[in-house]
C-alpha cells in the first residue's frame, strides 16, 4: 500500500492519501466490508480509498512506526531518499514524500464499518410516519431495530400498496453499521433494499 508506482496523488496508495492529507486531521473513517473500499473524512475533504490503506494512514501506530523508518532517520539530511525494493517493483521516496509520513497524535476520533447481508424477515413493528422505528424479525432469531433506506418500498406502504398482514414474509439487504468512537460501540441497521415480497 505504500508504493508510489503510478503517482503521488492515486488514492490506490498510502503515499497518495499521505501526500493528500499532509498534516491535516482525519475525523473519520468508514469501511465498507462487502467491497474492501473505504472512506477517509477529514475537514471538507473526502478521500475514497481501499480499507487496507485507510486503516494504514489512520491508525496512530503505524503512522508513528513509519514515521521512525522513512521519516526520522533522514531529517536533516539534503537530498534524502529512501527506495523501497519488491521483487517486482523499486520505488523510490524523495524529500517532498518523505515528509508526509508524519506521525499522528491519536487514532481517529470515529471508526465506522459497514457490512451488507441479506435475511428474510418479517415486520414485527411499523412506523407509518418515519423511516425509523420498524422492527425486523428473521427465523434464526435475529430482530432488531431498523432504517427504511429503500424510497420505493416506503412510497408503496404509504401509498397503501403494501398489505401488511402477519406472517408475510420479505427478502431485504440489510446494512449493519459498527460504530467505534469515544463513546463506545455502537450497532444500527438499516433495510437498504426490499428485494422481494414472499408468499
Amino acid at each position: 500500500g505504500i508504493g508510489v508506482a503510478t503517482a503521488i496523488t492515486s488514492t490506490a496508495t498510502a503515499m497518495g492519501v499521505l501526500d493528500r492529507l499532509k498534516d491535516k486531521k482525519i475525523d473519520r473513517v468508514v469501511l465498507h466490508k462487502n467491497t474492501g473500499k473505504a472512506t477517509i473524512y477529514s475537514g471538507d475533504e473526502t478521500i475514497e480509498t481501499s480499507a487496507k490503506v485507510a486503516n494504514l494512514v489512520s491508525s496512530k501506530d503505524i503512522r508513528q512506526a513509519l514515521h521512525k523508518v522513512i521519516q526520522a532517520p533522514l531529517k536533516g539530511r539534503e537530498s534524502a531518499a529512501i527506495k523501497f525494493v519488491t521483487e517486482n517493483e523499486t520505488t523510490e521516496l524523495g524529500e517532498a514524500e518523505i515528509a508526509a509520513f508524519n506521525p499522528i497524535r491519536s487514532d481517529i476520533p470515529e471508526k465506522e464499518t459497514t457490512t451488507s447481508i441479506q435475511r428474510i424477515v418479517r415486520f414485527t413493528k411499523l412506523n407509518f410516519n418515519s423511516k425509523r422505528g420498524w422492527t425486523v424479525q428473521s427465523g434464526d432469531g435475529f430482530e432488531a431495530s431498523v432504517t427504511i433506506k429503500d424510497e420505493g418500498f416506503l412510497n408503496r406502504v404509504l401509498a397503501n400498496e403494501e398489505a401488511f398482514q402477519k406472517d408475510k414474509r420479505y427478502t431485504v439487504e440489510i446494512e449493519k453499521t459498527e460504530t467505534v468512537n469515544i463513546s463506545g460501540t455502537h450497532v444500527k441497521y438499516a433495510i437498504i433494499r426490499v428485494i422481494n415480497e414472499i408468499d
